[in-house]
């Protein structure tokens, strides 16, 4: 018997590890695992820029930019774990973690939130192969989410995702400025 972890052992363990000790409940599913890690990846970035998801503190806009931010790191995510033969539908992953996330805002926001970050997330997909800063931040939020994973949440990843998401946020102009992701002339 292999003792080499697969991705999938690496979603499980990891999440459990996000929920700590604490939990009692252990992690029954792939989708319950991977909800807990884009939570957990999303709440921190909010975090780490200032971003508060409660309806008294952020547009629905701002908080499409977050699910958009989540949306990429999906990617990886799910790319991973086709590659060894499991299969998780985004759309579904990303309104159950949307839900989770913005709990405060009502059924409608939570779904026009998500649908927003998931129609945003598709048109930076549509710019990435005529946009080289795009393509480059794409693939920065793909490899330090999969070395989160990876790695257990034991390294600095955790402190890398949320300047990433202040150059989404600021190529959106959520914050008022200009990271220079706009297409190269």
């Amino acid at each position: 018997m292999s003792t080499q972890k697969t991705y999938r052992d690496r979603v499980m363990n990891l999440s459990s590890r996000i929920l700590g000790p604490c939990d009692s409940q252990p992690v029954r599913s792939l989708t319950e695992a991977l909800t807990i890690i884009l939570a957990a990846i999303c709440e921190n970035v909010m975090a780490g820029t200032g971003h508060i998801p409660d309806p008294e503190h952020s547009t629905i806009e701002k908080c499409s930019v977050s699910v958009c931010f989540m949306a990429a790191c999906t990617v990886p995510l799910i790319s991973q774990l086709r590659e060894g033969g499991q299969d998780v539908d985004a759309e579904s992953l990303l309104h159950r973690a949307g839900q989770r996330i913005f709990e405060r805002y009502g059924k409608e926001d939570q779904r026009t939130i998500v649908e927003s970050g998931m129609f945003l997330f598709k048109e930076l997909i549509n710019e990435a192969p005529g946009n080289h800063k795009l393509q480059e931040w794409m693939g920065s939020v793909h490899n330090v989410t999969d070395k989160y994973v990876r790695t257990g949440g034991r390294t600095d990843c955790v402190d890398l995702f949320a300047p990433l998401y202040l150059v989404l946020l600021m190529a959106t102009k959520q914050t008022g400025a200009r990271p220079g992701m706009e297409k190269e002339t």
